[in-house]
């Protein structure tokens, strides 16, 4: 988890220093432009994450229930393909998330805030539920010993 707390760091101290810069009759356009850099950032690091076999929900899950990590003795590279497929999914939210704010210069500022706020938080909250459901029901399918 080090190592992507410090990638997240450096992207913020970047997003830190264009927020300062941006004139204000640029708000909005840099806004999106901001959202899209963000996400393109977050699908990058889920991409590397997981092709190091270490996809960012496997590591939010064991950081959250340490209990997981004894499943991967049991089949691990299952384990991780499960995990794998639920970063996938993160990173086509992402995606799309991206593809929105591309779009999003004929929006109403009203249009582009509640956007911004339905693809912030209500988003993750449903990527995080669909990681929770999704990973249990196919380590029940592989028959993992899912105890938390």
């Amino acid at each position: 988890m080090g190592k992507f707390v410090y990638v997240l760091l450096a992207f913020s101290v970047i997003d830190l220093v264009i927020s300062i810069w941006v004139p204000e009759q640029s708000l909005q356009t840099m806004l999106a432009l901001k959202v899209q850099i963000c996400v393109g950032q977050s699908a990058l690091v889920f991409l590397v994450f997981a092709l190091l076999k270490k996809p960012v929900p496997m590591l939010m899950a064991e950081a959250f229930a340490p209990a997981l990590r004894n499943l991967k003795g049991q089949n691990a590279q299952g384990y991780i393909r499960v995990w794998q497929q639920v970063s996938t999914v993160w990173v086509i939210a992402f995606v799309a998330k991206a593809i929105v704010f591309q779009f999003s210069d004929g929006f109403s500022e009203v249009s582009f805030a509640l956007i911004n706020t339905l693809a912030g938080w209500p988003l993750h909250i449903g990527l995080v539920y669909f990681a929770i459901a999704y990973s249990r029901n196919k380590f029940e399918q592989l028959d993992f010993a899912v105890r938390l």
